[in-house]
């Protein structure tokens, strides 16, 4: 985990480590760098970016540039943009600005208004999930994806998914169960639950999951944001089709699921 007392090597080391851990999931040979030296979109000028990234998925280059700021007074404009001017000569290329002491109100602003992510030693924590955010992003499936073996409800807005995907609220299973990821075997018994459940009925949309975002979606709960899954499946009772959850964790579902097994879903450092 980040220890605001060593927001430098250790931080930049634990950020390359969760990059390569997801990243692998696509079984392609990328490397996260720390302390990379950048080419432009011309290729006659380069910058030192602290952490860097870039892989293809689904025929689109992914990139992501980070900078981190280790000094004792909050980072100033100047600093923030230094550092947009950099991005803006990089194409394509997502902007993470990490200050162990904070920033100033006009640093703050600018990033927000040129949409760079942003985060300070306390704030630090929540950069998690927004990381998680932009992978699950980059692997999201498309109406016409097929599930291997598993289908999923995906939240629809304006007849579009949304990325995120439906979780049953804590007690869905039982009085004292956490939040749950669903997952089905066929599209079907997706589309019965679906309508089973009105709650979710017009809010959600059917999404196959192909290997390539699962293996996403499992490393994903289980480095960045721990996640338990429920494998659904339908019995009769009495004349009445009901669902029967059985809890999994992403480690259980990888190994069962994933050709390579849980092979690449090594500890995260401490």
């Amino acid at each position: 985990m980040f220890d605001s007392s060593t927001p430098g090597r250790g931080f930049e080391d634990y950020i390359r480590y969760v990059y390569q851990a997801i990243l692998n999931c696509e079984s392609q040979d990328i490397k996260v760098l720390r302390g990379a030296s950048v080419p432009n979109a011309r290729g006659d000028a380069f910058f030192e970016i602290d952490v860097y990234y870039e892989f293809d998925l689904a025929g689109v280059r992914h990139r992501v540039a980070m900078e981190c700021k280790d000094t004792r007074r909050p980072v100033e404009r100047n600093d923030v943009l230094a550092f947009c001017q950099k991005l803006q000569e990089m194409p394509s290329t997502i902007g993470i600005f990490i200050s162990r002491n904070g920033f100033q109100s006009g640093a703050e602003r600018f990033l927000e208004e040129k949409g760079i992510l942003h985060f300070d030693s306390a704030t630090a924590p929540s950069m998690r999930d927004a990381v998680a955010a932009i992978l699950t992003a980059a692997a999201l499936p498309s109406e016409a994806s097929i599930g291997q073996p598993f289908w999923g409800l995906m939240e629809e807005q304006d007849g579009e998914g949304t990325g995120s995907w439906l979780k049953l609220p804590p007690g869905g299973m039982g009085k004292n169960s956490p939040a749950l990821f669903p997952l089905f075997f066929s599209k079907p018994d997706a589309s019965l639950f679906q309508r089973f459940s009105r709650p979710y009925s017009e809010q959600t949309c059917i999404r196959g999951i192909p290997q390539t975002t699962l293996r996403s979606i499992l490393l994903i709960s289980h480095h960045l944001m721990p996640t338990q899954f429920a494998i659904m499946r339908t019995l009769e009772k009495r004349g009445r089709t009901l669902f029967e959850a059985k809890e999994a964790s992403p480690l259980e579902l990888a190994e069962q699921y994933l050709p390579e097994g849980a092979a690449r879903f090594t500890p995260a450092p401490e």
